[in-house]
């Protein structure tokens, strides 16, 4: 779940489509995101599987994996884009997402998805793009 104040808006990234903005300052080192079982949705490989075609290609789009389960954020996180040179880093332990440096309220949030997860399996479906 969000920690932060975000908006909706078309990404700055070529062909990215919609792309979450801070609509606040964001200091470094502050917690962006943390996992939150009350409101974020996990599905194991199992419960993905008996979904319909239709219902597994939004899952593929909106979630990461994380220790081989299907996590769906249902706040504007999902919307982070990815990028190689990330303005956030990520704590697999604490999954949670941090500032790696000020953001600029306005500023497109960018994660590197490789960085999600914990298995080789979770990073090859996290960067999947």
């Amino acid at each position: 779940m969000l920690l932060v104040k975000t908006s909706l808006r078309m990404s700055t990234i070529p062909e990215a489509g919609i792309g979450c903005f801070a609509a606040e300052k964001i200091p470094q080192g502050y917690k962006i995101w943390q996992f939150n079982p009350y409101i974020d949705r996990v599905f194991t490989q199992d419960e993905f599987d008996s979904f319909d075609s239709l219902q597994q290609e939004f899952l593929k789009i909106y979630c990461y994996m994380h220790d081989a389960r299907y996590y769906l954020c249902v706040d504007n996180s999902r919307f982070f884009n990815h990028s190689s040179d990330p303005n956030t880093y990520e704590s697999i332990t604490q999954q949670a997402t941090y500032a790696a440096r000020d953001i600029e309220s306005g500023e497109e949030i960018l994660s590197n998805y490789s960085d999600f997860g914990v298995t080789d399996q979770d990073r090859i479906f996290n960067i999947q793009l």
